[in-house]
C-alpha cells in the first residue's frame, strides 16, 4: 500500500460526512458497564506504570468476564468474528500527535470507558501549502476536533497524525478505550463502514463545540 495522502487522508472522505478528516461519533450505544475494563486497565498500569505521553494496548479478553462482555458490545455493534478478535484495551494520560502507520488499510472503532474528571479532546489535523497574497508560499493547518465522553463510540483513521490530551488536565484523567479494527482499504470499503456505523448527529453544543478549521497561514 503506497503512503499517498490527500488532504492528510490515506483514503478520501465520503462527501456525505463533509469532515476534513475521518474521525467521527458513531450513532450506537452500548449495554454493558465499564468497571471491570477499566478496573483491568488500572491493574495494567499498575503493574507497569505509563510512561509521559505513553499508550499502552492489551487484549481485552484477559477474564471470562472481560470476554463475555466483549462479546456483548460486539454483538450490540454488529461485528463479525475477524473484528471481535483484534479488540484491544487501550490506555493513556495523554497521546502527543502521531499517525499508526502500521495499521494502513483499516480504521479504529474505539469505545471510549473512563476519562476521569474532565472529557477528553480528540483532534486529527494536517498541513497545506498555498499561496499568500503576493504569491508567497504560505502554510495552514487544517484540523478536526472532537470531545471524548464515557459512552461515546468512534470511528476514525488511524494514518492521520492524531493526538489526545484532556480537555481541561485534572488528577485521576485516564483515557480508556476499547479498541477493534475494521477492515477500510479502499473507498468501496469506507463507504461500506459509513453505512454500518452512521454517524451522530448534533453530539456537542454550548461549551463542548470544536469546529473544524483551517488556521491563519504562516507565511
Amino acid at each position: 500500500m503506497h503512503r499517498q495522502y490527500a488532504n492528510g487522508n490515506r483514503v478520501a472522505v465520503p462527501k456525505s460526512l463533509n469532515l476534513p478528516h475521518f474521525l467521527y461519533h458513531v450513532d450506537a450505544s452500548i449495554p454493558v458497564r465499564f468497571e471491570s475494563f477499566v478496573d483491568a486497565a488500572n491493574e495494567q498500569i499498575r503493574k507497569n506504570p505509563l510512561g509521559c505521553s505513553q499508550i499502552d494496548a492489551f487484549t481485552a479478553g484477559l477474564t471470562d468476564n472481560l470476554k463475555s462482555e466483549v462479546s456483548q458490545i460486539s454483538a450490540s455493534l454488529g461485528l463479525d468474528a475477524e473484528e471481535v478478535e483484534s479488540a484491544q484495551i487501550i490506555v493513556c494520560e495523554w497521546a502527543s500527535v502521531h499517525d499508526d502507520y502500521a495499521f494502513a488499510g483499516k480504521c479504529f472503532l474505539s469505545v471510549i470507558m473512563h476519562t476521569g474528571p474532565q472529557p477528553y479532546v480528540m483532534q486529527m489535523a494536517h498541513t497545506e501549502v498555498g499561496k499568500g497574497a503576493f504569491g508567497e508560499k504560505s502554510l495552514s493547518v487544517v484540523t478536526s476536533t472532537r470531545q471524548l465522553n464515557v459512552g461515546d463510540i468512534i470511528l476514525f483513521d488511524p494514518t492521520t497524525p492524531h493526538m489526545a490530551a484532556p480537555k481541561r488536565p485534572a488528577d485521576g484523567q485516564l483515557l480508556v478505550l476499547l479498541q477493534f479494527e475494521l477492515a477500510d482499504p479502499d473507498q468501496k470499503s469506507r463507504n461500506k463502514l459509513i453505512k454500518r456505523f452512521p454517524p451522530k448527529t448534533n453530539v456537542i453544543s454550548g461549551d463542548n463545540v470544536f469546529s473544524d478549521r483551517t488556521s491563519d497561514p504562516v507565511e
